[in-house]
């Protein structure tokens, strides 16, 4: 069985979009450090705060608004973990990068 985990990236009120994707590194080098099988990068956009601390993470703006490059990231620090990304919003996509 492979085990993996889904990161929405959140970029949480209070903190620095440099802190976020510090927080974001730190999550994908854990997740392989314990001994996870993959990372996945949900892509997300225009997320509108509801209120400053959602439990469920709606309403709370990400940093991977292009999942690509944050996976490029993940494996420029990591080893062994699969990258890839969960969620692609195809209608924000230009349709060659969704091709490729």
């Amino acid at each position: 069985m492979h085990v993996g985990l889904v990161m929405e990236c959140d970029h949480r009120e209070g903190r620095t979009q440099e802190e976020a994707f510090a927080e974001a590194m730190a999550v994908a080098e854990i997740a392989e450090t314990q001994g996870l099988d993959g990372v996945w990068l949900a892509e997300r956009h225009f997320a509108i705060r509801r209120r400053p601390t959602d439990p469920m993470g709606a309403g709370i703006p990400s940093i991977a608004s292009v999942p690509l490059v944050l996976a490029a990231a993940i494996a420029a620090r990591t080893t062994r973990v699969r990258i890839g990304t969960g969620v692609s919003v195809l209608p924000l996509c230009h349709p060659i990068r969704t091709a490729e």
